[in-house]
């Protein structure tokens, strides 16, 4: 099987999930199965498993259903509830740099944290709980004006967190700390951390174009030559 992707591999934006997807797809048509959402989606998840061995279900979900979904009460071997939300009107500057240490690595290394130190890990983790959920209330409600800068510090808060927990990485902190001066509202690392994915939300798409040329710049500096830089404009 011959594989070409789009979606750059092994940096936290899901491509495992999205072959799972394909490959479940293909495979329920070569054999004449239904095809229909849930069916994909729970049969791409136990390919995900041999790539991250507890998915959570949320990345095959997003490749199976596409658009902007909120996932939650994730079951351990089961697919989590998911609804559909709306497209948020924001603007958003997103990329990869090459990943220091692999998905497996990075949730082996929570695990630790939570059986050492299980009081402040635990609280960090329900804080992405609450931030996650904060995030879907302002999608379902917020106006339109004031959105960008409502997800940008929510997205600046599971930052925080995701430093805390030990995910981050030395490059894409320092990164963080050049988005606000070029009117980033908030950004955060994407995937499992370590390097990798990562996005910054602009309140427009002008702003998030014009931030393109000063990342490439940072990046050049840091002797970074393997990434990738796009950016999109959600048409909510």
């Amino acid at each position: 099987i011959a594989i070409s992707s789009t979606v750059p591999y092994e940096a936290g934006f899901g491509s495992s999930g999205a072959l799972s997807v394909s490959l479940a797809t293909a495979i329920l048509e070569m054999l004449d199965q239904p095809r229909n959402h849930e069916r994909i989606w729970a049969l791409a998840n136990r390919f995900e498993e041999l790539f991250h061995g507890t998915p959570s279900g949320i990345d095959t979900g997003l490749s199976t259903f596409g658009g902007c979904q909120a996932f939650a009460n994730a079951r351990p071997g089961g697919l989590p509830e998911r609804h559909s939300l709306p497209l948020p009107p924001v603007s958003i500057l997103y990329g990869t740099v090459p990943r220091q240490t692999s998905t497996r690595e990075l949730v082996a290394s929570v695990h630790r944290r939570l059986a050492e130190q299980r009081s402040s890990t635990e609280s960090l983790l329900q804080e992405l709980g609450r931030i996650a959920s904060a995030a879907i209330e302002t999608i379902k409600q917020t106006e339109s004006g004031s959105m960008a800068d409502r997800l940008g510090d929510l997205a600046n808060k599971a930052q925080q967190a995701l430093v805390e927990l030990g995910l981050g990485s030395a490059l894409l902190d320092r990164l963080g700390g050049l988005m606000p001066t070029l009117g980033a509202c908030g950004y955060k690392l994407s995937g499992a951390g370590g390097g990798g994915a990562f996005y910054a939300i602009f309140p427009n798409n002008r702003q998030a174009i014009n931030a393109l040329p000063a990342v490439k710049e940072f990046l050049s500096n840091q002797a970074i030559s393997d990434y990738h830089l796009h950016t999109l404009e959600t048409p909510g």
